[in-house]
């Protein structure tokens, strides 16, 4: 009797290097070019996908802009795509709003036939892995005479997942928080904001039902993820430079950037995140460079993986 059985050593192997890889969550946005990125966000490049508070962590000259971004990845030496659409909506009575739609996709997985006395090494077909979240984004800013400032966020995300012939459908909740002190606001003038997150990912875990016969259940375990950020502004040489230290304390991956803007024209960052399993202990690094051409803003960013680096594009439209 002929059975068939799906071959994803290709796709076990990529798991391993991308920690949301393939579990119905889409592959974090920032990979190693970004780093870590938890304090970090602008109308240019609105990142509550990692944090959901960040989408109120802008400045106050950008607080009534609405923002367009796109991002496209080749992940992997193009063996996945991914696709990120985010839109931010202006503020209002110091509540932002934003919406996102994330899509990741494996195509052409080879389906191999399995005999009684033998395994054919020749595939009878291709089936595809794909990945879609829409994620609606809350936040509230409380600020404190300009010298520090509270922020709360929210996401409330759904999500499907189909796989070969069977889909899932899951449901899930994000929770963070960012404090940011102003050091430069004192009489003394020391330069410099100070920046602290929290956040909880996945609360309570969450469930994915199938469309199998067995309506099969899988879980999204949560995450507890912690960062703290410095930034200073040097205006001698019309430079701002950012700098970021993250944990995630349930897969123990430790995560670092620095990014640098001249003028808010042009700039680059470097990334860098070291798994510390003791299976596997894995680290990556990218780098990136973006120009802000008045409303429009081009980003690139550039990851190392042992199986294969990862290029990203985007794009970014704020008015």
């Amino acid at each position: 009797m002929k059975k068939f059985i799906l071959f994803l050593v290709t796709s076990f192997y990529i798991y391993i290097f991308s920690t949301d890889f393939l579990s119905i969550f889409p592959t974090p946005i920032g990979e190693g070019g970004k780093g870590a990125v938890l304090t970090f966000s602008s109308e240019r490049i609105p990142l509550f996908f990692y944090n959901p508070s960040n989408s109120s962590n802008i400045f106050k000259e950008q607080r009534e802009n609405f923002s367009f971004f796109y991002e496209h990845k080749f992940l992997f030496s193009n063996i996945s795509d991914y696709n990120n659409l985010s839109i931010l909506l202006p503020e209002i009575k110091r509540v932002n709003l934003g919406l996102q739609v994330i899509n990741q996709n494996i195509d052409n997985i080879p389906i191999y036939p399995e005999y009684s006395d033998s395994l054919s090494f020749i595939p009878t077909g291709y089936f595809s892995d794909n990945s879609f979240a829409g994620i609606f984004n809350f936040s509230y800013r409380y600020s404190g005479k300009d010298f520090y400032q509270l922020n709360f966020g929210g996401n409330i995300k759904t999500i499907y997942h189909k796989i070969y012939k069977n889909s899932g459908v899951g449901f899930g909740v994000d929770l963070g928080t960012t404090f940011r002190f102003c050091l430069d606001n004192f009489k003394n003038r020391v330069p410099g904001i100070f920046s602290l997150s929290l956040v909880y990912r996945d609360i309570a875990k969450t469930r994915v039902v199938w469309d199998t016969d067995s309506n099969t259940v899988s879980l999204i375990n949560d995450r507890f993820f912690s960062a703290i950020s410095y930034e200073i502004n040097v205006e001698k040489i019309r430079s701002k430079i950012f700098s970021e230290f993250s944990l995630d304390i349930g897969s123990k991956m430790v995560s670092s950037s620095i990014i640098y803007t001249y003028s808010d024209l042009i700039g680059f960052n470097l990334g860098y995140q070291h798994i510390l399993a003791e299976s596997y202990n894995l680290k990556n690094i990218g780098f990136g460079v973006f120009l802000n051409i008045m409303k429009f803003s081009i980003y690139y960013s550039f990851t190392m993986f042992d199986i294969g680096n990862s290029n990203s594009l985007g794009i970014s439209y704020s008015f």
